[in-house]
């Protein structure tokens, strides 16, 4: 590859095989220096890697690309759609969410046309999050088109080293199987060095990081759901820390013939999700929604996520159901200053939902009466 200062050159990417795992490697050059991206799957999809594609990564070197304020050139084959997309409407786009960001160039030495649907298969990401649960309920259990039902979870991790054993990753595989299992579905576990590459918080590139995972696997998958965490009322491109506000915009952009992807969940509150997920009653040896905890055999059932959660379950009367992932003693201990801090928010949308749905139940009336009852036991037995 030739070096100049002002450009990113993209090499063609190429496959290597390390113990039981399929390794594609992207090379790139930068200002002088010779980097490498890669991806890893698990060996039994090797045959399916599309690796003879450069789409897997243009997403990322866009964005490397774009930061350092340099043009881009792929010597590799580009599907002429991504092309086009990423040339224009997707830089426009990140450059109001990060301000920071530059406009540039983007050339490739081979484009062609992307080819319909290989995958027949249909993929969606799998944290054990509410998000991923209610994904699952709308796009599995209640997909009345077979076709677009998910068949594929995605277990991604985009932080990895290369020859090094990820050791707090495969700490928390065990939930991610057990969820995979309870739903009967298979788990592809795909890792990436791509974080450490990219100098921009994790928020704001997300769904390309996460999008070009699924590009690889298009030989799997036709169709990828993308879970929202924010509803349509919310949708926005504007400047800020979370590229989640711009789903439903940019997703489509993403998409070529032969790999659709689909923004889905926002149309229901966080609420409204965690309902649908306790009345398909599932999750309730997996979820995994705390911010905090490093030991993710258990949420940690004090940090603000675990708090929302528990509250919303305690309202539902599903709490004990989901009781092997989270220590109800703390939840008994702190509940009283959680409901505290609801009733008093006036500013949190997430707080504000929670504080409906405790008044449509009678929660926070059934809380107090237990209250009084338990300080009249108090008084009585002095």
């Amino acid at each position: 590859m030739s070096e100049k200062s002002n450009l990113l050159i993209v090499g063609k990417p190429y496959i290597k095989l390390y113990d039981d795992k399929t390794y594609i490697f992207c090379d790139y050059s930068l200002k002088g220096e010779s980097k490498k991206l890669w991806m890893h799957v698990d060996s039994e999809y090797s045959s399916k890697v599309d690796f003879d594609s450069s789409d897997p990564f243009s997403l990322v070197f866009l964005i490397i690309a774009m930061k350092n304020g340099v043009d881009l050139h792929f010597e590799g084959v580009l599907t002429d759609t991504l092309y086009v997309n990423i040339s224009k409407d997707i830089q426009s786009i990140y450059c109001i969410i990060e301000p920071s960001l530059a406009q540039i160039k983007v050339t490739s030495s081979n484009m062609q046309s992307a080819i319909e649907h290989k995958g027949i298969g249909v993929g969606t990401g799998f944290s054990c999050g509410i998000d991923s649960y209610a994904s699952l309920v709308d796009n599995y259990y209640e997909m009345p088109v077979q076709s677009h039902k998910i068949t594929h979870l995605f277990q991604i991790n985009h932080n990895q080293k290369l020859g090094v054993y990820d050791t707090k990753w495969q700490r928390n595989m065990p939930r991610f199987l057990k969820g995979a299992e309870e739903v009967n579905l298979p788990l592809i576990q795909i890792g990436s060095n791509f974080y450490s590459h990219v100098s921009l918080p994790y928020s704001q590139i997300h769904p390309l990081l996460n999008c070009s995972v699924a590009m690889l696997l298009r030989n799997v998958v036709g169709i990828y759901y993308y879970a929202s965490g924010y509803k349509f009322e919310d949708i926005a491109i504007r400047k800020s820390h979370s590229a989640a506000y711009s789903d439903s915009i940019l997703l489509p952009l993403l998409s070529t013939r032969s790999l659709f992807f689909y923004s889905t969940g926002s149309d229901k509150s966080r609420v409204e999700k965690t309902i649908s997920i306790s009345q398909f009653g599932i999750g309730r040896d997996s979820l995994d929604v705390c911010a905090k905890s490093p030991n993710k055999s258990l949420n940690c059932s004090l940090c603000y996520k675990c708090k929302r959660t528990m509250m919303t379950l305690d309202m539902l009367g599903e709490l004990n159901s989901y009781g092997s992932c989270f220590d109800l003693s703390k939840w008994k201990r702190h509940r009283s200053n959680y409901i505290q801090e609801v009733l008093e928010n006036t500013t949190n949308k997430y707080m504000e939902e929670i504080k409906k749905l405790g008044e449509d139940t009678g929660y926070f009336k059934r809380v107090e009466a237990a209250r009084r009852r338990r300080e009249l036991r108090a008084q009585i037995n002095k």
